[in-house]
């Protein structure tokens, strides 16, 4: 069984572990690292619930990781609480008509600081997760089904349809408006409950 992620907290977490200067692969050196590994592995399935399963799994394996082989937190330099806030805010606040300055204001610090500590801690910059941000949120409302594209556009902070659809259109692959009908189709007919 191998193991495999990605996401705004992959290499925050992986350098946690200790494992990524060393190196990105890992052959587990016990039973109870292996047997954790397994559970990862085994808890994919096509119900809503299982990816949920499979997130809380793979960070209690991380957690075990760094239990072993992680190194303290201070380590880490001082900064990833600013990143923290500016995610909350983000979080909070991604469907109005919030950008880049407004987010590092709620962090209290400047958007050149609030720059340095995205791609110190997550490797990109606060406009790019944003972005990334409100297109996932996007997708999600698009398998439902229940909105229009207009809707979804405007629930997540787009004033403008065209350039939510060409934004869309590049991070997923797909234009919006055939995005939610291929989801719907690949569950059956059904958006996600």
């Amino acid at each position: 069984c191998w193991v495999g992620f990605n996401g705004t907290d992959a290499k925050r977490l992986m350098k946690q572990t200790g494992l990524l200067d060393r190196e990105p692969v890992f052959h587990s050196a016990g039973p109870g690292l292996r047997k954790k590994m397994m559970d990862i592995c085994n808890s994919s399935g096509p119900g809503p619930s299982d990816e949920t399963r499979m997130e809380g799994r793979l960070l209690l394996f991380l957690a075990a990781l760094m239990d072993r082989f992680g190194r303290p937190a201070a380590s880490f330099g001082n900064g990833y609480e600013y990143v923290q806030k500016a995610i909350r805010f983000i979080d909070y606040n991604y469907s109005g008509d919030i950008d880049v300055s407004r987010v590092a204001a709620s962090a209290g610090i400047s958007r050149s600081h609030l720059y340095r500590l995205f791609m110190q801690h997550i490797s990109i910059p606060p406009n790019e997760y944003l972005m990334r941000y409100r297109i996932n949120k996007a997708a999600s409302l698009l398998e439902t089904g229940r909105l229009t594209v207009g809707e979804v556009a405007y629930s997540t902070g787009f004033s403008d349809q065209l350039y939510f659809s060409r934004v869309f259109k590049k991070y997923m692959g797909v234009p919006p408006s055939r995005y939610g009908s291929s989801s719907r189709a690949a569950n059956g007919g059904k958006g996600h409950q």
